[in-house]
């Protein structure tokens, strides 16, 4: 995959007109730019992300379960999970985060140290005041948790847009924790936690996420642009195998899906690694974290 724009290092010094562009990132279309980062807006890492895992995630199932358009606007999975970074521009059509996430009148979302783990980064209060990883970790995957019922209770209404929205929504959240701007993670296939991240305050033996961009969130290798660095590659992986978990469940014919055995199916690919099932399996087990 080739990228239009080759943007050299002095992308720092564009850090204030980056984040207008990002603003817009839910309410037009958008174009591929060099060097896109996790994070969603004039840079498309998170779509990239998701378009390269649903159509192996459908093939895997063998069926179309996921939609597999790829633009921005037709795709509610691609919105959903862009919509996460900055709802507050979200088009009108979509479903409304906010209801959600009662916004702050003060600090803008991007900003806000509470729904920090959304981004599967450590949640703060105050400088040096935030969670431990351990604790961040079980935050974001309780997020993950909430979305998915809102996910069955739309499936069970016929509502495939707004489910599939929400299947997007905690993709971005699960595609995050593989930012090596955002956690630390060892293995062969990144399936081990090592550290979360803080966001906009630091703490000493903790790791910091640039603020309020990172270089380390590009998704591309620095000298190949268009090739995916191989945490990327991992969060690709992951995202394939979660998909192809739900999937296995929206396939069949079922309805309402048994909530339970749903939850228990996605938990077990969550924290058991197996790779020759899926490379992304695991992933998410939080006790490597037990005491950071």
């Amino acid at each position: 995959m080739k990228f239009a724009l080759n943007l050299p290092q002095v992308f720092s010094a564009f850090v204030s007109l980056a984040m207008l562009l990002f603003l817009a990132s839910c309410s037009s279309e958008h174009s591929s730019q060099a060097h896109p980062q996790w994070m969603s807006g004039l840079i498309e890492g998170h779509e990239i992300l998701t378009r390269l895992s649903i159509a192996p995630a459908n093939k895997a199932l063998g069926a179309e379960i996921f939609p597999e358009q790829p633009e921005f606007g037709s795709n509610a999975i691609i919105r959903g999970n862009v919509c996460t970074d900055f709802p507050e521009q979200r088009l009108a059509t979509d479903p409304n985060l906010l209801d959600i996430y009662p916004p702050s009148k003060s600090v803008s979302w991007s900003l806000r140290g509470d729904l920090a783990d959304l981004h599967f980064t450590r949640p703060e209060r105050a400088d040096s005041d935030m969670d431990s990883a351990f604790l961040s970790c079980e935050k974001s995957l309780q997020r993950v948790h909430v979305a998915l019922k809102i996910v069955l209770e739309s499936w069970k209404n016929n509502d495939r847009e707004r489910a599939f929205f929400f299947i997007g929504h905690t993709l971005h959240t699960l595609q995050d924790s593989f930012s090596p701007a955002h956690t630390r993670r060892l293995g062969g296939n990144f399936h081990i936690l090592n550290d979360i991240c803080s966001y906009e305050f630091t703490k000493p033996g903790v790791c910091r996420h640039g603020f309020p961009i990172d270089s380390n969130d590009f998704v591309d290798k620095d000298d190949a642009l268009g090739t995916l660095k191989p945490e990327a590659e991992a969060a690709v992986q992951m995202s394939i195998g979660y998909l192809s978990v739900l999937g296995a469940f929206f396939k069949s014919d079922s309805i309402p899906i048994n909530e339970e055995k749903l939850f228990s199916a996605v938990n077990e690919y969550f924290t058991i690694y197996n790779p020759t099932r899926n490379a992304g399996s695991g992933a998410f087990a939080c006790t490597w974290l037990r005491g950071k």
